[in-house]
């Protein structure tokens, strides 16, 4: 079983993967204020949709910089109180998955070019205007290489 989420500064969607190719309708709930609030509530709603079914990937997109190695979010101004928190950690270990965290922007970037308008592209850039300027470069279906992320925004 996989789980995607996406935290943004006002709601958070976590879903089921039934298909390789598609994901079942989101849950959708607004963002507490605090990261343990926020953490526990996103536990609680990934232990019931995978209904006690062992969890083989946890995958989440979260708007912002990350750290190298993606295990910890180095800033995010619409989610401060999530900045420096091991998130893939606590996640991992809750439920024994491995955990994929990236920006959000990058991960949407990256299912467009596999999947969506961007499909039979070797090179796709992904620009989204939302509550902040967010965007990557695809090249042969991976993410372009980077040090902290795209941020188009911040440029």
């Amino acid at each position: 079983m996989v789980i995607l989420f996406d935290i943004g500064g006002t709601k958070i969607r976590v879903a089921n993967v039934s298909r390789p190719d598609s994901f079942d309708t989101p849950t959708v709930f607004a963002t507490p204020k605090t990261f343990d609030e926020g953490i526990e509530l996103l536990k609680k709603k990934i232990s019931e949709l995978s209904g006690g079914e062992s969890i083989e990937y946890i995958i989440g997109g979260i708007a912002g910089m990350y750290s190298e190695e993606k295990r910890a979010l180095l800033d995010g101004r619409n989610l401060s109180d999530w900045v420096g928190k091991p998130i893939s950690k606590i996640l991992s270990e809750s439920f024994g998955a491995e955990v994929i965290i990236d920006n959000d922007a990058a991960l949407v970037g990256l299912g467009e070019a596999v999947f969506g308008a961007g499909k039979g592209f070797d090179i796709v850039a992904y620009i989204t205007v939302s509550t902040g300027v967010g965007g990557a470069r695809i090249v042969g279906k991976e993410l372009d290489e980077r040090s902290l992320g795209f941020e188009p925004g911040k440029q």
